[in-house]
């Protein structure tokens, strides 16, 4: 990778020289600088035109680790963990006798320093397995210790990272880890750290790190340093995976002018305004205010609002979508409180969330009852998600549809399309998969008319074509 923009990657060092003398030389320099304000704190700016697609960063975490209530995990690769056959139980570190995938881990360099201490202090781990996978809270001491065992330059800088850690030392899961975490650390381990100093490098996690699907399936925590730099919008303009040795890649979603917020989301697009920001204040300790968070309407798309049950037509929006305590209201006049809107919301969810979600004929009857419901409209967001499970249904058994149910399959596909274009515009994963089965579908058509004999190959070439110019 050039080190100067770390926007261009090389095979190698020869073919790195090649092109810095072909042309790269001209166009060399960064693509961001961080900035600072009291709303964002730090935070990513463009000092150059970014084109959709384009890779923002690639970066290697200075932490990765279990999250704190894990199912057992590998300390040293962090694959999912199975029992040995012979013994029905995890395979152990011979040393710190932590559960391994394998006697190859006990030597991995990510669990040298921590196995090296536990087992000097004869610890004994009781995590085992009794017929279930299930999560355990042990491993909320891990990622934190290797926080406090990293070299000094490394952990001054995580030091420098939010942490929020006077708000959340009041949350009942900080009261857990100072009763459990902090005397690990202070007492059993006899390492040199206050409370106040253990909990704030908890609090850098929780507010840093990205969440890490391995490819073995299991899901961890990673904290890249450059990446936490990301501002949060809930209309991002970057997308973000993982490469098999879990280096993080930023790629823009669409294209990113100079002197723009570069920004990921930390939160789900489908949910509604008070839902999105209700999570963001507990996950991450800050309360959005966003376009769309501002945006009674939501970019148009109405996703929290309730629908009019006087005039049936109208849409009750918030009067001040950042009060929670704001009233809510139609153009007609008619008005809510917070409180009621809120109890038609967890009523709607309490309802979706004991929807059998396996079987297509039960969800679409959910959809046609709720249809009737003088509240609610086909985008309140409750209803957007069970029209979004739905089409993963629809999805698996595309074969097996009748005309009927593959014409409905295509309108919600093209529905939940609308949607992600105000939402997740761009370059998105949404947007990928809602178009790659909306493509799957007309392929289907078209060779069934083909088959048929309806259309001949000519004319199959010529609507696979269109319909692909359409998306």
């Amino acid at each position: 990778m050039c080190s100067e923009c770390e926007s261009v990657w090389y095979c190698g060092p020869e073919h790195q020289a090649d092109d810095w003398t072909a042309g790269h030389r001209a166009e060399c320099r960064p693509l961001f600088k961080i900035e600072y304000s009291k709303v964002l704190s730090r935070y990513m700016v463009a000092i150059r035109e970014i084109k959709a697609g384009q890779a923002v960063l690639r970066e290697n975490a200075m932490i990765l680790g279990p999250k704190m209530n894990s199912v057992p995990v590998c300390l040293g690769c962090h694959a999912a963990l199975e029992p040995q056959a012979e013994s029905e139980d995890y395979y152990r570190c011979r040393k710190c006798t932590w559960p391994l995938c394998s006697s190859k881990c006990e030597k991995s360099p990510r669990h040298s320093k921590e196995c090296h201490l536990m087992a000097s202090k004869k610890y004994n781990s009781s995590i085992k397995y009794d017929g279930v996978v299930k999560p355990d809270a042990s491993y909320c001491v891990v990622t934190p210790l290797r926080c406090l065992l990293l070299e000094k330059s490394k952990y001054d800088e995580l030091l420098t990272l939010e942490s929020h850690v006077k708000i959340r030392s009041a949350t009942d899961l900080y009261r857990v880890l100072k009763a459990n975490l902090v005397p690990f650390i202070k007492d059993f381990l006899g390492l040199p750290y206050d409370e106040e100093t253990i909990l704030k490098v908890a609090g850098v996690l929780d507010t840093n790190c990205f969440a890490v699907r391995s490819f073995s399936s299991a899901t961890i925590r990673g904290l890249y340093m450059r990446a936490a730099m990301l501002a949060h919008d809930c209309k991002p303009n970057t997308k973000h995976y993982f490469t098999e040795d879990m280096e993080l890649v930023v790629l823009a979603t669409v294209d990113i002018k100079k002197g723009t917020p570069i920004t990921a989301t930390y939160t789900q697009s489908l949910w509604g305004t008070e839902v999105r920001r209700e999570h963001l204040l507990g996950a991450k300790c800050f309360q959005c205010s966003c376009q769309r968070c501002a945006d009674p309407t939501e970019l148009g798309t109405y996703l929290g609002a309730l629908r009019c049950p006087k005039c049936k037509d109208g849409k009750v929006t918030s009067l001040k979508p950042l009060d929670t305590d704001s009233q809510w209201k139609c153009e007609c006049g008619f008005k809510l409180t917070a409180e009621q809107v809120c109890r038609h919301h967890v009523d709607l969810q309490d309802q979706v969330k004991k929807l059998d979600k396996s079987k297509i004929e039960t969800m679409e009857e959910f959809l046609q009852q709720q249809s009737k419901n003088p509240v609610v409209h086909d985008r309140i967001y409750e209803i957007v998600q069970v029209k979004h499970a739905l089409l993963q249904l629809y999805a698996k058994k595309i074969t097996e549809l009748s005309p009927k149910q593959l014409q409905r399959y295509g309108n919600l596909l093209k529905e939940l399309l609308d949607l992600a274009n105000i939402l997740e515009p761009g370059l998105t994963r949404l947007r990928g998969e809602l178009l790659y089965d909306l493509h799957a579908l007309r392929f289907l058509e078209v060779r069934e008319k083909l088959t048929s004999g309806t259309i001949d190959k000519a004319k199959a070439q010529v609507f696979l074509k269109y319909y692909s110019s359409d998306m």
